[in-house]
């Protein structure tokens, strides 16, 4: 099966950037129930049955400067951005192309202080990375929702690509309805 090395799940910002925790390269980290898409151009992860629709509809509509894990060519980078976009996708918490459930969890109104999401360490380890500088810092609960949407993170090209498959291919991505 390949693919690039995980960045594991469920682990700190700190430990999960490099396989620390959650996984070892290549593996997929507690549970197999998501990482690392192997082979790119799989964005959001789908299921193999809808592979070809949803990639189909996602190049259509995204942005590559912007939009997605498999432009990224910082291979830590690619890999934070993939595991924050699977856990999204295993945790069905795009809602009409909003990820940012998935971080907050119950705790939307105090997520400056207490996100409680299921991807909480996924996405903190996807918002310290700089797909640009190739530097990884320790972002605190305010920066890693400032990072939401901003492509020079491995976070915002996620939630870049998660906001297109929610708001324009929903169907062709097989995402829940809201």
């Amino acid at each position: 099966m390949g693919g690039r090395g995980g960045a594991g799940t469920g682990g700190n910002g700190a430990d999960s950037a490099g396989g620390g925790t959650g996984g070892n390269a290549g593996n997929a980290g507690t549970g197999g129930s998501f990482g690392p898409i192997a082979g790119c151009p799989l964005e959001t992860n789908p299921p193999p049955a809808i592979a070809q629709a949803c990639m189909q509809c996602l190049m259509a509509q995204r942005n590559p400067e912007s939009d997605g894990c498999c432009d990224i060519a910082d291979d830590v980078g690619l890999a934070l951005c993939q595991t924050a976009s699977a856990c999204a996708r295993a945790n069905d918490c795009n809602v009409d192309g909003d990820v940012t459930l998935c971080y907050s969890g119950t705790n939307s109104a105090d997520c400056d202080n207490q996100p409680n999401g299921p991807c909480v360490g996924e996405m903190t380890a996807a918002a310290g990375r700089n797909v640009v500088t190739r530097v990884t810092d320790m972002p605190t609960p305010p920066y890693v929702l400032a990072r939401f949407g901003d492509s020079t993170y491995a976070l915002g090209r996620a939630d870049n690509i998660q906001n297109v498959a929610g708001l324009y291919c929903p169907m062709a991505c097989g995402l829940p309805s809201q």
